[in-house]
């Protein structure tokens, strides 16, 4: 574990701990069009939201699962 992951992991409370372990990937949905906080173009999701999910990811090794609907969009956080 690196200082980062011991670090972060202090922070939460057990209960937060127990959460995590009993769901290794969270759901979410981006903003197609909301730069440079996110946007989705035909690569994926940019920007910043995307890239502090990926500090999250590392940090609390977890892994983020973007949310696509049946005609292969994707869904925003405005639709949870």
């Amino acid at each position: 574990m690196d200082k980062h992951h011991s670090l972060f992991h202090k922070m939460l409370t057990k209960e937060e701990r127990l959460w995590l372990k009993s769901h290794p990937v969270i759901r979410v949905g981006f903003s197609p069009a909301r730069p440079p906080f996110e946007f989705i173009d035909a690569k994926g999701p940019h920007g910043i939201v995307p890239d502090y999910f990926e500090l999250f990811a590392k940090r609390l090794h977890v892994g983020f699962k973007q949310i696509e609907k049946e005609d292969g969009g994707f869904y925003s956080w405005h639709r949870f």
